[in-house]
């Protein structure tokens, strides 16, 4: 899989049965997450926990030249991220998470749960319709994905399954990839200005949410401003904490004993 590494300033989190990597572009416009299961990794992942790193122009130079068939050893810590090629060890140390990608977080999750997924193709045909996207940048137009026949494509109109899109150029990212996935999926809501774009790789996958445009930066949703009107209940806080027990799964069973609980649980598969 290849990844532009000038993108690249992540949010690694490691939890035992898998390693993520998150990241937000500059303009906080786009999402994109890459989760690696145990499957899809050699060693051992231990513990759990999140670091925040900013790759410098070392690292970004030393992703740039890893191969297709190259191998690369990972190392995570809580306050580093280090890869590991013959010869060369890069270390990368944490630093501060930004305010606008937490806000950020938040809004691509409210998102999340409430896209629902509206079209699904195979590798191939994914690789021939992201081909098949206008080039250039354009920040303006508002396109939609409809079904065509067992394939999808552009329209300026919509219809009751298609999938809003803007500044669609950000799409390109997947084009390098999608060819040698398994599957693409699209997720969208007509009352959600955001898509997804999931690109199922069987062993990982790699995610995409994008506002419809560019300007409008999931940090400055304030989709999470309306839970902050109530006063914390301290007691309720340790009770779900408890409950939680930071497992990677989430049963609504095992919340159903807090009634105080007034929240729906995300069940979207981009989450």
């Amino acid at each position: 899989m290849q990844i532009d590494p000038k993108t690249i300033d992540p949010i690694v989190t490691s939890h035992g049965d898998f390693l993520r990597f998150e990241v937000f572009s500059g303009c906080c416009s786009v999402y994109a997450r890459l989760d690696l299961p145990q499957e899809a990794l050699r060693g051992e992942t231990t513990g759990r926990g999140t670091t925040n790193v900013d790759f410098n122009p070392a690292m970004l130079a030393e992703l740039g030249r890893i191969g297709r068939n190259d191998e690369l050893s990972v190392s995570v810590g809580n306050d580093r991220v280090a890869i590991h090629r013959p010869g060369i060890d890069i270390v990368e140390k944490k630093v501060q998470l930004p305010l606008r990608w937490i806000k950020g977080l938040v809004s691509v999750a409210q998102y999340s749960e409430k896209l629902e997924c509206k079209h699904q193709l195979e590798g191939h045909a994914a690789a021939k319709f992201l081909k098949s996207l206008p080039h250039g940048r354009d920040n303006r137009s508002r396109w939609y994905v409809v079904k065509s026949g067992n394939l999808i494509r552009l329209t300026l109109r919509a219809d009751k399954d298609s999938v809003a899109v803007g500044a669609i150029n950000r799409l390109r990212i997947l084009e390098n990839n999608v060819a040698e996935a398994k599957r693409l999926r699209i997720y969208g809501h007509p009352e959600i200005d955001a898509s997804g774009w999931e690109v199922d790789f069987g062993s990982m996958r790699f995610c995409l949410v994008m506002t419809h445009d560019v300007w409008r930066g999931f940090s400055g949703e304030g989709q999470g401003l309306e839970a902050l009107t109530c006063r914390p209940n301290n007691a309720l806080i340790t009770e779900l904490t408890s409950a939680l027990r930071w497992q990677s799964v989430l049963d609504a069973s095992d919340l159903e004993p807090i009634p105080e609980l007034n929240f729906c649980l995300g069940r979207s598969v981009l989450l």
